[in-house]
């Protein structure tokens, strides 16, 4: 009898440590999307968007992403030299930020800006779903090490989230006609 207790014991304090493990794992693969927490390092130096907000459909298709760096200082010396902590920002609409170290974050093709500020606008984006990363680079385009880089998706619909409203285009009487025409039914 007491060696099919002892027994028990050791098969209970396998499952038990099993799946203590399991939780474990499972915890660690909780943990957010980098890219949808600020872009930071243990310097202090971070980039967050800030507005739009992550997932938000927007209704109009001028998007004016703003961003908020700390750490980091933003200067109008775009393709001077590097001076540490210092550099600007670049906006990326559908397009990967990249990140080759000592190589311009600047993308062969796609919407992209760089600007020494934290607002840019995209304008005239085609409804859909976007991507738009933020990144902290050099004055020298290049990516700041370690990488900051911000990424978000956002859904423009210039309808509204309704779908309904005036559609601009082939109409002659727009709204306020006699018919329905130009109206998004």
């Amino acid at each position: 009898m007491k060696g099919l207790i002892s027994a028990k014991r050791i098969v209970y304090t396998i499952i038990l440590i099993a799946a203590l493990a399991a939780s474990l794992m499972g915890l660690a693969a909780c943990t957010e999307n980098p890219a949808k927490e600020p872009a930071g390092d243990d310097t202090g130096t971070s980039i967050e968007i800030i507005s739009p907000q992550d997932g938000a459909t927007l209704t109009s298709d001028n998007i004016t992403v703003t961003v908020q760096v700390t750490g980091f200082k933003i200067v109008d010396k775009q393709g001077q030299a590097n001076v540490a902590g210092e550099g600007h920002v670049h906006f990326y609409l559908d397009v990967a930020a990249p990140t080759t170290p000592d190589k311009p974050a600047i993308p062969t093709s796609g919407t992209w800006a760089h600007v020494s500020g934290t607002t840019y606008t995209f304008t005239n984006v085609p409804p859909g779903t976007h991507t738009i990363s933020a990144q902290l680079v050099n004055n020298d385009h290049t990516p700041v090490i370690p990488l900051k880089v911000y990424t978000i998706t956002v859904n423009v619909n210039p309808l509204g989230v309704e779908g309904g409203g005036y559609v601009p285009g082939d109409n002659t009487t727009g709204p306020g006609g006699t018919g329905a025409e130009g109206y998004g039914y």
